[in-house]
């Protein structure tokens, strides 16, 4: 078993123990089901562990065949950084890596459609709602490597990150390099305010679906 494994196990183990931080995931919509099923973890404050993880919940991150590559940590006592990542290697760049990509590759070669979303919290309430073709990005991060893991199983996807100036940015940047690769990208706005997350916990899922299928293929970059 490599490091990064263990340490993913241990933030694993430490989240069952803590009842707070079930509590706040059980608040956000994450059900125990998610938990195990995307091994979230927990990092205590540990003298051990890096301070910048300390009372973070982990997100592990995997490549395409299942195998872990780092992990983002997200802030549970709103910190200034509300997410931070391992640190990047040659085998971890946050950009690469589509959230959670070997859980979903199935469905997206199914339906040769995928659903792009700005955060990893986002990815697992719209996959408990059965939308199983859809991952997240690392933020706002997206790179040209994430766009042409889309594009082998792929033909559409539809863009739907955080209703702001920057999920708005990040949207364009994800329209580039979708459309150089091949794959036809249609962005949805959400209402003022929300996210992916809250829009289908607030609406339901018939509701986040009509708003995609209302949404427009977006007009081709210069």
């Amino acid at each position: 078993m490599n490091k990064i494994q263990q340490a993913i196990d241990y933030f694993h183990e430490e989240l069952k123990k803590n009842v707070d931080v079930k509590d706040y995931l059980k608040s956000r919509g994450i059900l125990k089901e998610s938990v195990i099923k995307y091994h979230l973890g927990y990092v205590p404050s540990n003298p051990t562990i890096g301070k910048r993880f300390h009372d973070r919940l982990i997100f592990p991150i995997y490549d395409q065949y299942g195998t872990p590559v780092g992990w983002t940590a997200r802030t549970l006592i709103n910190a200034s950084a509300k997410y931070v990542n391992v640190k990047e290697s040659a085998e971890f760049q946050k950009g690469r890596f589509l959230y959670p990509y070997h859980f979903a590759k199935k469905a997206i070669f199914k339906k040769e459609v995928a659903i792009l979303v700005e955060g990893q919290m986002d990815a697992i309430i719209l996959r408990q709602f059965g939308l199983l073709n859809t991952v997240a990005a690392s933020g706002t991060a997206f790179k040209p490597a994430a766009a042409r893991l889309l594009a082998r199983y792929a033909k559409k996807v539809y863009v739907v990150l955080d209703a702001d100036d920057a999920g708005s940015r990040a949207q364009l940047k994800a329209q580039k390099y979708l459309e150089e690769v091949g794959v036809e990208v249609i962005l949805v706005d959400l209402p003022e305010s929300e996210d992916p997350a809250s829009f289908i916990l607030k609406y339901g899922k018939e509701e986040f679906i009509q708003l995609i299928r209302n949404s427009k293929k977006c007009l081709q970059q210069d």
